[in-house]
């Protein structure tokens, strides 16, 4: 009797565990594509003024809360270029306040990353009086955006990082056939470097620059009926 007792109790057990999973099967999906917003505040604001960057994360039209969220930032008229962190402030809403010592048009790619999918969403905003010069990002009548991140301070005889953001229609542009063309001003010899895709839109390489001096770095891009190219200066000291 006790035997049969124990095999009822193990049987009892197994069907429990067994049921189990149908009732996690009910919980909600994590979505597999989201939607950014991107706000500033104050929105006319002026030089050396904080400004609160915020950025609207939602997926299945609820917020999501566990992003990475980096604001990609620069101006080239102040030729400075940063990667900031965000912190989450509210439900699906990520944030950082900074200050901007130069007036002109701020170049903005917001980069928002779950363990589903990665998103770019790219916008500018102004401090003070604008300009109509030239931004240093390409964007073209195909919704393709392209930037070049390169280092503030590049020097002979090192390894030197290079990376490229690629986007399309606000969506990262993943599976391309990417190179970097680099050559020093003034010379006619020019190198190709190979490019992994790091994330989703992100395409890295490195390259050693031999000599101290001025060069062109062109980003090349190709995938399907898209072939595009960017280029950006580098002095390398």
């Amino acid at each position: 009797m006790k035997k049969i007792g124990w095999m009822l109790s193990l049987g009892l057990l197994l069907v429990s565990g067994c049921t189990s999973p149908s009732t996690t099967s009910t919980r909600p999906s994590a979505p597999t594509s989201i939607s950014l917003q991107f706000e500033v505040q104050p929105t006319k604001p002026i030089p050396n003024q904080p400004v609160t960057l915020s950025a609207k994360v939602t997926g299945n039209n609820k917020p999501v809360n566990d992003a990475n969220v980096e604001f990609e930032i620069w101006n080239k008229e102040a030729k400075s270029h940063s990667m900031l962190k965000t912190k989450q402030t509210a439900e699906g809403t990520y944030t950082i306040t900074n200050t901007y010592p130069i007036a002109g048009t701020y170049n903005v790619i917001v980069h928002a990353t779950t363990p589903q999918v990665h998103q770019m969403l790219s916008k500018t905003f102004t401090i003070g009086e604008t300009s109509n010069k030239e931004q240093s990002h390409h964007s073209g009548d195909n919704g393709l955006m392209m930037h070049i991140q390169l280092p503030s301070n590049a020097k002979s005889g090192q390894s030197t990082k290079l990376f490229g953001h690629i986007a399309q229609n606000n969506q990262a542009l993943t599976g391309a056939n990417v190179e970097f063309e680099i050559w020093k001003e003034g010379e006619s010899n020019h190198d190709f470097t190979d490019v992994a895709e790091t994330k989703p839109g992100e395409y890295y390489s490195t390259y050693h620059f031999k000599t101290p001096g001025t060069y062109h770095i062109k980003l090349h891009v190709e995938k399907g009926k898209i072939h595009d190219h960017t280029e950006q200066l580098l002095i390398v000291k």
